[in-house]
């Protein structure tokens, strides 16, 4: 899927988390998914979403000596307001390698722990759909693809509603 849509984030992030288990595994590194939510629906891009979150955690999983871990937790800020969701690795302070961060719609804050880092992503709440049926045309891509079927949505909508002769 390559627009955002309201979707059930906590198995897609269970099963990202899981999807890495192997990769991780070759490099002697534990990795975890943890959320008390049992079901929490989010306006996201699940394609850019997942790209970001693989690539940043394989990043970490890259840098990080065997016998490391990664918790990755889903998280309700404490406004409630947004989800957070946290990838936290325990051995190694990487909030000064810059390439670390995937460049991407999803920005990643980094803070430095004592033996290990955290980076966290934002998601806000108040993002939803207005009705279950309504198509959301946002540009979120550099093809300009919903340009491109509002422009089509429009000339058709001419055509059909075109005064007979």
């Amino acid at each position: 899927m390559i627009y955002s849509s309201e979707t059930d984030i906590v198995p897609f992030l269970k099963g990202l988390v899981q999807s890495i288990i192997p990769y991780a595994k070759v490099h002697e590194v534990q990795i975890s998914f943890s959320t008390a939510m049992k079901k929490q629906a989010v306006l996201f891009n699940p394609f850019l979403l997942s790209q970001s979150l693989v690539q940043l955690t394989c990043n970490i999983i890259n840098l990080l000596p065997p016998k490391s871990t990664i918790e990755t937790r889903l998280l309700m800020s404490t406004d409630n307001q947004n989800l957070l969701i946290e990838i936290e690795n325990n051995n190694l302070n990487l909030i000064w390698v810059n390439e670390i961060t995937p460049a991407s719609t999803y920005s990643f804050t980094g803070n430095a722990l004592i033996n290990g880092t955290l980076y966290t992503i934002s998601l806000p709440l108040n993002n939803r759909l207005s009705t279950e049926n309504e198509f959301v045309l946002t540009n979120t891509s550099s093809n300009n693809l919903p340009q491109f079927y509002r422009k089509f949505k429009n000339g058709c909508n001419r055509i059909l509603h075109r005064p007979k002769n």
